[in-house]
Parts: structure tokens; sequence; C-alpha cells
């Protein structure tokens, strides 16, 4: 596996296993709604999609001999922004930044004494101030990283409860991210040669000069090498999330002319351990040995009742149905960050923005084309409005798929799926899985786009799931 991923999920397993805490949630799909995405396919014994009404709808298929049958997935994503070589940029930008020890550090320029040319000084500057801008607006655009673990079991008992259906579903989720907050430098030459232009003295050259804007140039006087620092407050946000929820769902069918409704809803809870790590750029030595900080770093952990509802509309050989999700809204707060070593307000305002998450209401449509015996399906899954995830990336997705159920034991579930991103990211991913002997499902997505990470040419989002289903 290539080095930068073997780090992020080395993190992620490593939150996963951690015993003080438990999490997980909407923070990825697992298992066939990998490929399938959010919609009740009918395609195997468990839809799978997040639909408290479609477990009504799976038990009204299940076999007569089966009291329960339930799945247990198992899946991993990683994900980049569109900027290549990013911790590689970070520590670039971090280089020509000062550190705590507001030391310069980088050498931009050599002076002669002798025949001091502070105009071409001024210009190297300017220069290395514009490279530096680049590189921060460019991460700042689109400059992050993030690893997903996650796992799920949903069950659904055969038994009549109250006249309806009953299901129990845990899932679980870890997942990390590190976003760029850059504060640009916004070098005023004309300022900074004024203020060399009355400090320097060829006959009495200083070692270091405060120039303005939070300029400091440190001056070797044997050698003439002049090495630059720009005080700064940019920012590496690394963000971490171990999300358990576990939910009770009832549902229940109504035969209707044309067709059945189904309709269901799942009292939930969350329990959300959330962690944050803000380093500025200038304090940064490797970045990323970042995702090692915020591993070890301690969780705030608080648990919320939560609420999901759905509508499923059967017909003979078409489907509709709408999902919401997380209709309470429930908010769960990060970690306190210190940021007594940051000057700009702007930089510790996003800091303190960023303090409360809250699991945002979303409704997703979905529809689908089937045959009568379910051999074939098209399927189609909208989520009608934007949302955050824990480590701050939007989300709002767009998804179709379809697929064809064998009937023999030897010749494996078929299905594709393409999912794109309506925001945030708009990445989008091609997916395929396969269901092996009727119980083993294997599912793969990945991004056709393309990042260079140490030198590798990467997708950008790739993810797989195994699991499988079980009936008894």
């Amino acid at each position: 596996m290539h080095p930068a991923a073997t780090r992020y999920l080395c993190t992620l397993f490593a939150l996963a296993c951690a015993s003080s805490v438990h999490s997980a949630g909407n923070a990825g799909r697992t298992g066939p709604a990998t490929t399938f995405g959010p919609v009740s396919h009918a395609q195997l014994g468990l839809s799978n999609s997040g639909n408290p009404a479609a477990q009504a709808y799976d038990r009204s298929r299940m076999d007569q001999d089966d009291g329960v049958i339930g799945g247990l997935h198992l899946g991993a994503g990683l994900e980049y922004g569109n900027v290549s070589e990013l911790f590689d940029k970070v520590d670039d930008i971090a280089d020509s930044l000062l550190s705590d020890s507001g030391l310069a550090e980088k050498n931009i320029y050599n002076i002669d004494f002798n025949n001091p040319d502070l105009n071409g000084l001024v210009d190297a500057i300017d220069q290395e101030a514009d490279r530096v801008d680049d590189l921060l607006a460019s991460i700042g655009d689109s400059g992050y990283a993030n690893a997903t673990v996650n796992g799920q079991i949903p069950i659904v008992f055969a038994a009549d409860v109250f006249g309806g259906t009953l299901g129990v579903e845990y899932r679980y989720a870890a997942t990390a991210s590190a976003v760029a907050l850059p504060e640009l430098l916004n070098f005023d030459t004309q300022a900074a040669l004024t203020a060399l232009q009355t400090a320097f003295d060829p006959n009495n050259p200083q070692t270091s000069y405060d120039l303005t804007g939070g300029v400091t140039l440190a001056v070797d006087p044997l050698t003439g090498d002049v090495a630059i620092g720009f005080d700064n407050d940019s920012t590496l946000l690394t963000r971490a999330a171990k999300i358990s929820e576990f939910g009770v769902s009832w549902s229940k069918g109504l035969n209707m002319s044309g067709g059945k409704l189904f309709f269901g809803v799942t009292p939930k809870y969350t329990s959300m351990g959330l962690s944050n790590v803000a380093s500025r750029v200038g304090d940064i030595t490797d970045a990323e040995e970042l995702f090692d900080d915020i591993r070890d770093a301690s969780f705030k952990t608080e648990g919320k009742i939560g609420l999901d509802a759905g509508l499923l509309w059967v017909a003979q050989n078409y489907r509709l149905g709408v999902t919401g999700t997380n209709l309470l809204e429930p908010s769960f707060k990060f970690p306190a960050l210190d940021t007594s070593g940051f000057t700009n307000p702007a930089i510790t305002a996003q800091l303190a923005a960023l303090e409360t998450y809250t699991l945002e209401r979303q409704f997703t449509l979905e529809g689908g084309l089937f045959t009568a015996d379910h051999q074939w399906s098209l399927n189609i899954a909208y989520d009608t409005q934007a949302i955050t995830d824990p480590i701050g990336k939007e989300a709002q997705w767009l998804s179709i798929s379809g697929g064809w159920h064998s009937d023999n034991f030897w010749l494996p579930n078929v299905r594709l799926g393409y999912h794109k991103n309506q925001t945030g990211s708009e990445l989008g991913y091609y997916a395929f899985g396969l269901t092996l002997f009727g119980y083993v499902n294997l599912d793969l997505g990945y991004s056709p786009d393309k990042v260079t990470i140490d030198g590798d040419s990467l997708p950008r989002g790739a993810s797989a799931s195994l699991g499988f289903n079980f009936g008894f």
C-alpha cells in the first residue's frame, strides 16, 4: 500500500480500536450500499438503504424459514483534495514562515555589503511572498486529505411486533482529516523597501531586521546570505471523529390500490467522540505526522438521541421513496483549542466557529425500476440539500446504480454504480460490487480524478467494503 495511505489507515484503525470511546454514523456507506447507494433495491435479503420503511419491505420478501435476516459489513476509504503533493507543499510553506522560535531560516538572497542592492533584495522577498501566497491559496481552496473506517450490523426480525416489523442496527465510523486554513501574506514591497533603507547600514550590518507586514530577515554578516521568515497564522487543522450509532426501527406496510405503502421510524442513540489539533504551518516540521498527533489526542464524547423516518411506495415494476435523517439535529462539541499563539483574529474566528458540529437534517429521494422477479434493477437517489460531516466536508450525493440478481448459487450477483458529490469536493466515484454464493459481498469504488502524492499518481478517492448476509 502507498506510504501515505498506510499512515492514514493505521491512524484510523487505532481510532477504531480505542477502548475509551465508542462511535459511528453517517460518515460513509458499507456493504452493497457502497455500489447501490441509499436505495431499497430488493436484490438481496436486506436493502441496507438507510430508509426505515425498507425494513418492512425486506421482511415481506424473507424466506419463510428465516426468523432473522441481517448482515455484517466493514469498509474503508481515502480521499484527497485537488492539490498534488499536499503535505510537501505544507512543509515547503512552513520553511518560509516563522516558527515559535521567531527565527528566519530560508535563504533567498545574497547581499554584497560593499555594493548592497536593496531593491534586488526586496524583489527577492516579493517573489518569495508571491510564491508562498500561491501555495497558501491552492491548499486553502482544496487542500485536504481524509480517511474513513466504518462498519455496520443491520438486523430485521420476522416476528410481528405491534402489527409491524422490528429492526435493529449498529453503525460505527472513525474518520480523520487534515484541512488548511490559510492567511495570505499581502506583502507590501514599498513599505518593506522604506523600512529596509532606514534600518540597513552596510558598514555595520545587523544580523536581523523586522520589516513591516510581519517580515523578518536574518543576515549572515560573514557570507551575506539573507534568510526570510513571514509571521503568519496559516493553520493546518487536523480533526477526527469516532461515531457509534444504535437504532431500533419499526415499520409497517399498507396494501393500497396499485401497490403497497411502507412507512417507518428509527429512534437512535448517537455517541460521538470528537478531537482536533490546530498547528500553525510555521511550526510544522512534517505535515504527515499530524495524523499521529490526532491519533494521540484526547476526544470529547457526548451521547444524543436522534430520529430517522421514511416512506416507500412499491408497485409492480417501480419504487419511490423518501428518507429523512437526523430530524432532531443533535449537536456535539469539539474540545476547545488553545489559540493563545495566534494573532490573526480571522483565523481564531474560523477555529472558534468550527468548535460545534451539528448532525444536520437531510432528506434523500429514491426511485427504481425493476423486473417482476427483481432480477434486474435500475436505481437513482438524490440528497435534496448539502450537509457537512464532522471533519468539515460538504456532501450532497447523486447516485445512479443498476444490478443483476442471480438465482444460481455459483453465479454472483453483479452491481454497478456511479456517485457524484454535487458540492464540496464535487468528486465522482465509479463503484462495482459482487455477491458471491448468495452471502459474501465485495464492493469497490474509485474516483477517476487523479492527484500526485509522494511522486505517485493516485485516484483522489477510493473505497472498499467486505461483508456477508445471513438468515436463520
